[in-house]
């Protein structure tokens, strides 16, 4: 399992880790927006948007990236052929 490309992890693995960082993007946007203006409350902030649904996108996103990272592509096939009569073994790939 040689990485011919000179990357560290396979296009694959690098592709998941996109998909996680923009999952982690999607998480802090609902978390972003309406703060206090002056010094009046705003019960906007403790919506359940922001204070639930994006930290828990995030941290999914995060949990994917490890998992985009420690995956292991899967093995090329290869097929071992017996020629009778002989002892050879010739291994296709």
């Amino acid at each position: 399992m040689e990485n011919k490309d000179g990357l560290a992890l396979p296009k694959g693995n690098l592709k998941l880790i996109a998909v996680g960082f923009v999952i982690i993007i999607i998480g802090f946007i609902c978390m972003i927006g309406g703060g206090a203006e002056g010094t009046e409350f705003n019960p906007e902030v403790y919506s359940a948007r922001r204070i639930t649904l994006g930290p828990v996108i995030a941290v999914f996103g995060f949990f994917f990236e490890i998992y985009a990272i420690l995956r292991k592509p899967k093995a090329e096939k290869t097929t071992d052929v017996v020629v009778s009569g002989s002892n050879e073994v010739v291994k296709e790939d």
